[in-house]
């Protein structure tokens, strides 16, 4: 019976910075020493560099970028990919299920470092997530998404040499908007209540 583990582990919409990635590439540097690193910001590109420190010059010229990529040398006993778009976050690995205990870990450890979403990614995304996890942050979200904001929030957004959103605005919308929808929730249950009970006083 063929047993491996997961290929692929989808990390949920998320923001990374430059601590993230100098974090990140000494996490897998820690553990695969040859590991290369790649970043691409419009019609810039870094690639295959396998010097974490060169990496890290090169991308903290930039202000943003559009991915960044970890990649480990095969073949390999472990390979490892992480991935992070604006289209994607995932971690891919291939390795034996005796590294199982190892890889739970690792992405415990990664997952540090990986900074929650914005409101935008959030709500652009909401699909992404499961229901625990909005419950928290927008309980029973159901409003109406832009379409044209969605398709151009991106998945991960990253970013160098600009702030990142505060997180507490970010929490502070998010709230705000969590008492919007329970206000209308509460109102339109107010409204069918009393429909309903103006209906069985008239009989």
């Amino acid at each position: 019976m063929p047993i491996r583990i997961k290929p692929v582990y989808e990390l949920n919409p998320c923001v990374l910075n430059l601590d993230s990635i100098e974090k990140i590439t000494a996490l897998v540097k820690r553990d695969f020493p040859s590991a290369t690193f790649a970043a691409t910001d419009k019609v810039w590109e870094i690639y295959d560099e396998d010097s974490r420190d060169n990496f890290l010059s090169a991308v903290t010229q930039r202000q943003t970028l559009d991915s960044f990529v970890v990649t480990t040398p095969r073949p390999n006993s472990r390979e490892l990919e992480l991935r992070f778009a604006e289209d994607e976050a995932k971690a891919l690995y291939k390795g034996s299920p005796d590294d199982e205990s190892w890889f739970e870990h690792f992405l415990i450890d990664l997952k540090k470092h990986i900074l929650p979403p914005t409101f935008r990614q959030l709500v652009a995304f909401a699909s992404k997530f499961g229901a625990s996890q909005l419950y928290f942050k927008v309980p029973l979200l159901i409003i109406p998404i832009d379409i044209e904001g969605a398709v151009s929030t991106p998945y991960c957004r990253i970013v160098i040499r600009q702030r990142p959103p505060s997180q507490f605005i970010e929490n502070v919308k998010a709230n705000l908007v969590s008492n919007l929808i329970w206000v209308v929730i509460t109102f339109a249950f107010g409204v069918v209540a009393t429909l309903v009970a103006q209906y069985l006083l008239s009989k």
